[in-house]
């Protein structure tokens, strides 16, 4: 079994907390898979500076194997500070999410209404597609009639 490193394995703890995606698990994986067999660690001073201020590190400073992890985890936290962002303008429009809930089953109920009444099935009110072949164009007939039944 291979020796721990702490540097590394904050930073992977640091990451997997904020996974909100899929590919944020996979880099995760990988990122394991690398702490595993890889001999060098982050140096502690290395990582205390990107856990404790990321917005002014440059993933540069990482050796070569750990870079693109680091950038990933600073996309992570940038995307994370959007999405807050964007919920706090969210909130500040006024909006509550019952008038949010409300305008979304207004906006389905005019598509719905949309289609004509006659015919449920909005597919089934079309003409028969021509390139049905003779068996499938009965099916097809006799699932507009049902559904003009019901």
């Amino acid at each position: 079994m291979a020796k721990t490193k702490p540097g590394v394995g904050r930073l992977l703890t640091a990451m997997k907390k904020m996974i909100v995606e899929v590919n944020d698990q996979e880099i995760c994986r990988r990122l394991e898979i690398l702490q595993n067999s890889e001999k060098d660690d982050l140096a502690p001073s290395l990582m205390k500076r990107l856990l404790e201020d990321p917005a002014s590190f440059d993933a540069r400073e990482v050796p070569e194997p750990y870079t693109q992890y680091v950038k990933h985890y600073l996309y992570m936290i940038k995307r994370i500070e959007r999405e807050r962002e964007r919920a706090a303008s969210d909130d500040s429009d006024g909006s509550s999410p019952r008038k949010k809930r409300k305008k979304a089953a207004a906006r389905k109920k005019k598509r719905a209404s949309a289609c004509p009444v006659s015919a449920p099935f909005p597919l089934l009110a079309r003409a028969d597609p021509p390139h049905l072949l003779p068996i499938s164009r009965q099916l097809y007939a006799a699932a507009r009639i049902v559904a003009q039944l019901v």
